[in-house]
Formats: structure tokens, sequence, C-alpha cells
């Protein structure tokens, strides 16, 4: 099996996002979201700030890291304004509509938290796997 990125030109809303691993991981990731928020005491992570901010990521995670990836200069000022709503923009602004108190508190570590899951994800989801044609040789002797 050979382990290659997406192509440089992937658009953000592609096919990828609606293969299968793919589907599975959002959904695992998801699942681990929710989990970490029904048994942790924190309370700024509720099971809507984890869909929101897993769902983010997913869809624009991948992207992101493209565009960094591969230097393209013009995308980049888009690529880190959707990485910086992705890691602390939806965050603080869902925490502003839900009026907490404490949002300047929490903002700090949150971003420590999610930035590397962020750039995590988008490098995982930008792998391909492909079926390689190994061919055998033999010696003729």
């Amino acid at each position: 099996m050979k382990i290659e990125l997406l192509e440089k030109e992937r658009p953000v809303f592609t096919r990828a996002l609606i293969e299968p691993w793919r589907l599975v991981c959002l959904g695992l990731g998801l699942g681990l979201l929710c989990i970490g928020s029904h048994v942790t005491p924190s309370v700024d992570w509720d099971y809507p700030i984890s869909f929101i901010m897993g769902i983010w990521a997913y869809v624009f995670a991948p992207w992101t890291f493209r565009a960094l990836f591969y230097r393209r200069w013009k995308m980049i000022p888009l690529a880190l304004l959707a990485a910086w709503a992705g890691i602390d923009g939806v965050y603080s602004l869902y925490w502003w509509c839900r009026g907490f108190d404490a949002l300047s508190v929490f903002r700090v570590p949150n971003a420590i938290y999610s930035a590397p899951l962020y750039f995590l994800l988008g490098f995982a989801m930008n792998l391909e796997f492909r079926q390689s044609s190994v061919r055998k040789e033999t010696c003729h002797g």
C-alpha cells in the first residue's frame, strides 16, 4: 500500500470529505470529543462546542494544511483565517453568545489544545491510501 498526500489543487469542498474512512474518522473524533466533554469536569467543554469545532476542523483543516504545506501564497491568508476560526473563532463566538463569564480565562488553554489537533487532523485527512503495483522481479540465470 502506498501512502501519498492529496494533490495541491484540491478544493475546500471535495468528494474526499465523504470517503468512508474519513467519515468513520469524523464519527470517532466526534464521539471522543463528546465522551471527553462528559467525563472532563471543564465548564467550557460541552456537546454543542464539540460538534461545532469538530465539524469545522473536519471540513477546513485539510484545505488549510494543503495551503500551508504546498505554500499556496495566495491562499495562505484565507487558510490562516480558517485555522483561527477553527481553533479560537467559533469557540469564542459560541461562548460569547452563551454569555460565558470566564471566556477570557479559557481562550488561551483552548487554543493551546486545539491548534495541534487542528493541524494533526489536517495532515491525517490529506493522506491518500493507494494500492501500489509492485512488480516481482525474477532472476534469470
